[in-house]
């Protein structure tokens, strides 16, 4: 969202250079209170970006070009250098094996890379350097067909798909996409304001003044669009993340971050594909940047942000929390049930904990 308060969210920090380094991390740090064991930590890096694939290989990116591996379940990280974006903030990262990985960033220019070979080398496969782009999220449906999208460009959403696994990009003509809002964008908190499901389907969350959801059966072809009960009405308030269980069963969660521990209108769950809305009861650790779907456990979710991670196991519709470390991002790895989260100064967690009160 092109605002002051979207600039602020950037949390840019312009004090440290990368370089490519493999590194190991200091003492993991494990508090058997709490279900979080820290993996990695670095003072001024904010990871937004994050894309585990098993227990032992997840990728995770942020600020100042940042872009982290691990293959062996966090005992040591590898830090790479990107070519033309040391000053870039890579928001969002898709992985799909330990070789391969796609990383986008937000701001001006947007920019999108690839790598194959484990980080070694990234291939810039998409430039944009209009003044007003500001990219916000991206997601695939398998390892050729993905889509992005950005805050609105004369009036729509910019989206861009691809059909060859990243290497190129195409705009969905303007003329396709529901007319924006004004004040109208999306939030870049976590990469999960974009969520796939199946082989076609795709929702979109933003927020302004409406929290609305676009929806597409067709990979972004043509659109429908609905409004949400979540909180809005200012640039800094809306849907910053959802997620679908299943073609009809999600949920959509926000609020404004602004105001961290408000805990009204902040969550919304759909039953019917997202057509229509309905409010969550409140949610109790306030402002979310990022929820989940479990894939082993039918109607349960996760949520997370800088006030800590809330559960719900009936829907969406009741939450509880369960523990008060924050992050910004939240993930379940794609070939098992392993719990990732990574954000400020470094951090990088792995789940070790019970999932209840």
């Amino acid at each position: 969202m092109k605002t002051k308060n979207k600039l602020l969210f950037l949390s840019i920090t312009l004090f440290t250079l990368l370089q490519s380094c493999q590194k190991k991390t200091e003492e993991h740090t494990q508090d058997e209170t709490r279900g979080w064991t820290v993996l990695h930590e670095e003072k001024g890096l904010h990871l937004r970006g994050l894309s585990p694939i098993s227990e032992n290989v997840a990728w995770a990116s942020g600020v100042n070009g940042s872009i982290l591996r691990t293959a062996d379940g966090g005992k040591t990280w590898e830090k790479f250098s990107v070519n033309g974006a040391d000053s870039l903030d890579f928001r969002d990262i898709e992985a799909f094996d330990d070789q391969t990985a796609i990383a986008i960033t937000a701001g001006s220019p947007a920019k999108i890379y690839k790598t194959t070979n484990a980080g070694k080398e990234w291939a810039l496969s998409y430039l944009n350097e209009d003044r007003a782009i500001f990219m916000d999220a991206m997601g695939f449906w398998d390892n050729q067909n993905g889509i992005a999208f950005g805050d609105p460009m004369n009036g729509h959403l910019k989206i861009i798909t691809t059909a060859d696994g990243g290497k190129t990009w195409t705009d969905i003509p303007s003329e396709n996409i529901p007319q924006a809002n004004e004040m109208e964008g999306g939030f870049a908190a976590s990469g999960s304001c974009l969520v796939v499901e199946g082989d076609s389907n795709v929702w979109i969350g933003t927020g302004g003044a409406e929290a609305r959801v676009y929806f597409s059966t067709n990979r972004g072809k043509t659109w429908t669009i609905t409004n949400t009960p979540i909180r809005s009405g200012i640039g800094s308030s809306g849907i910053y993340t959802l997620t679908m269980q299943d073609q009809l069963n999600g949920v959509a969660m926000g609020g404004d971050y602004t105001m961290p521990d408000s805990t009204k209108a902040i969550a919304a769950y759909t039953n019917d594909g997202g057509k229509t809305w309905q409010k969550s009861n409140d949610v109790p650790s306030g402002y979310r940047s990022c929820v989940i779907a479990l894939k082993a456990k039918k109607g349960t979710y996760l949520s997370i942000s800088k006030t800590g991670m809330d559960i719900s196991t009936d829907n969406g519709l009741n939450w509880v929390n369960v523990d008060s470390v924050g992050f910004y991002t939240l993930y379940q790895a794609k070939e098992d049930q392993s719990l990732w989260a990574s954000g400020s100064h470094g951090r990088i967690g792995k789940w070790h904990g019970k999932l209840s009160k």
